[in-house]
């Protein structure tokens, strides 16, 4: 008995070596893409630009967030219009001052660029909107990488077409911008189509690929898994209606992120940043855990966050 006990222990601490080995030789060989080599040891990452400021996902918004922080990276969501314009928008809707829903891809770039985009944003629980009026528009793709040349991006592909893809990474193409962004997509499609077809332009973890660092995460068995793309941009808990932590008695799912999570991912050069978290006590402690960035609705509390670190090191 006592026998198979020790084998069984030379057995797994063997396996776990193997994984240890080949996780260093596998960290060692993989290539590591222009975008990844720009990061720098945290970053702040705007979610829509500054929305608590500006109306999300405008130039207007994108400007305030590096008016706060010139280092911040950008986050946004991409769109097709009907005549196969790629619009910067998170929903596939905009809501016009009748209170109507239109539909990016039923609609022209002029249709939906006529729209009030700061139309119903409210600071104050819908006592007033400052933004009428305004002429805050739905931005067009190209004009966002033609305005914030050189700086990075992280770009949700939201319209889950081929055509959608393919436009995107031609404009990028054409803005010189290839080494400035990463790509996401919740459509396995888009990503094993922007992973074949692009490999040069760094990706961001799809969900299937989140989930098998995960299990081998939890198995202590990292070492043995082999990256199909570049970072992972995450939530704190599998609940993406309350991404970050809350407090005790709040149930979120299980926890994703971790001290550990964060170590072992590192250790393949895969950078962790997390979102969206807007609580200041939760930026400080994924801070302090090593975390490579933080997606935020408040870059400038992120930014004081990361400067009291700094000052304190």
């Amino acid at each position: 008995m006592v026998k198979k006990i020790l084998i069984i222990l030379i057995s797994i601490i063997a396996l776990y070596g193997s994984a240890v080995a080949f996780s260093m030789i596998f960290a060692h060989q993989r290539k590591i893409k222009p975008f990844i080599s720009r990061l720098p040891e945290f970053t702040v990452v705007a979610h829509r630009g500054a929305p608590m400021r500006h109306p999300e996902n405008t130039l207007e918004s994108f400007r305030e967030a590096l008016k706060i922080n010139p280092a911040a990276m950008l986050e946004l969501d991409v769109h097709q219009t009907s005549d196969g314009i790629i619009v910067v928008h998170h929903d596939g809707h905009i809501v016009n001052s009748a209170g109507e829903k239109v539909h990016i891809k039923n609609h022209t770039l002029k249709e939906i660029q006529a729209i009030d985009a700061g139309y119903y944003i409210s600071f104050d629980n819908n006592v007033t909107y400052p933004f009428r009026g305004r002429g805050y528009a739905v931005p067009e793709f190209k004009d966002v990488l033609k305005n914030f040349n050189g700086t990075l991006i992280s770009i949700d592909i939201k319209h889950h077409t081929i055509e959608c893809a393919e436009i995107v990474m031609k404009l990028i193409r054409e803005n010189s911008a290839e080494e400035n962004v990463i790509i996401g997509s919740f459509g396995d499609e888009i990503m094993n189509h922007v992973r074949g077809n692009y490999p040069h332009i760094a990706t961001s973890f799809s969900k299937s690929e989140v989930m098998k660092f995960f299990v081998l995460h939890k198995l202590f068995l990292t070492g043995f898994f082999k990256a199909k793309d570049d970072a992972m941009m995450i939530p704190e808990f599998s609940d993406t209606d309350n991404p970050e932590y809350l407090g005790p008695g709040y149930k979120q799912g299980f926890r994703i992120i971790s001290r550990r999570f964060i170590k072992e991912a590192h250790a393949l050069n895969i950078p962790v940043m997390a979102w969206t978290v807007n609580k200041k006590e939760n930026m400080e402690r994924l801070y302090s855990w090593g975390i490579r960035g933080v997606i935020t609705d408040y870059p400038d509390i992120l930014s004081s966050v990361e400067a009291d670190n700094v000052k304190n090191k």
